[in-house]
């Protein structure tokens, strides 16, 4: 940790591969040799698969690592690899709902409507009170053209949360 923390990137990957040799599951050298690799822009492939490992191990806050990384990507333009984390941490522990959210909105953003409504519905499933599951698993089922399934889901978002002005203008789009 010292040795990432003074971004002397050589040493710290020597140092975690070698705590790696020791115990190959443990969650902490892999998230932090994931991260160093992450950092020197070296070797994503394994980076992305040590962070999935990590996350799968059970490492505290692992979702919002591998989201942070999967907008990451995003914001540089790699949406297909974004996707591609959120597939694979989606399969190595999918229990987590905001992880469902996120790969649901990568594949509506890539035009896969019915593999984001399924995600949405997940998502829905494992967290029945979050109204924005509710509301996207609506933008869904609108690409879709699936009507009446979008009205339920707006419907259902706000009465979890009546502050959603866009949700509300769906909603009246559709009743017209």
């Amino acid at each position: 940790m010292i040795q990432k923390e003074r971004r002397k990137f050589p040493q710290a990957i020597t140092a975690f591969e070698q705590a790696l040799k020791m115990d190959e599951h443990l969650a902490s050298a892999l998230w932090n040799l994931s991260d160093v690799l992450y950092a020197m822009g070296q070797d994503l492939d394994r980076s992305d698969t040590l962070l999935i490992a990590a996350f799968g191990g059970g490492m505290p806050d692992g979702a919002k690592y591998v989201i942070g990384r999967a907008i990451a990507y995003q914001r540089n333009g790699d949406p297909a690899r974004s996707l591609r984390l959120m597939d694979a941490a989606v399969a190595a522990n999918g229990r987590d709902p905001e992880l469902w959210l996120f790969r649901g909105r990568y594949r509506t953003e890539r035009g896969d409507c019915r593999g984001a409504a399924a995600d949405f519905d997940r998502a829905t499933a494992l967290a029945p009170a979050n109204a924005a599951a509710f509301s996207a698993s609506g933008v869904a089922r609108l690409c879709l053209g699936d009507r009446a399934g979008a009205r339920r889901a707006f419907e259902h978002a706000l009465q979890l949360d009546p502050a959603q002005p866009k949700i509300r203008d769906y909603l009246s789009s559709l009743q017209r």
